[in-house]
């Protein structure tokens, strides 16, 4: 069994177009398995990002 993933994210807490929140529902409505945020110099959004997965009912 292949999961679906992406490795390399950034969001606005860096120099992504997207919040951690948007990723999060794109991921989810891409069927994305898991997903990893790479922002630069920050972990900012991962906290924003880890609600919304828990909001959403994902794990």
């Amino acid at each position: 069994m292949y999961k679906k993933g992406d490795f390399h994210l950034h969001t606005t807490a860096s120099d992504g177009k997207f919040s951690p929140k948007e990723l999060v529902n794109m991921a989810s409505k891409e069927n994305i398995d898991i997903m990893s945020i790479t922002d630069h110099d920050t972990i900012y959004g991962v906290l924003e990002a880890v609600l919304e997965g828990k909001n959403l009912e994902l794990r």
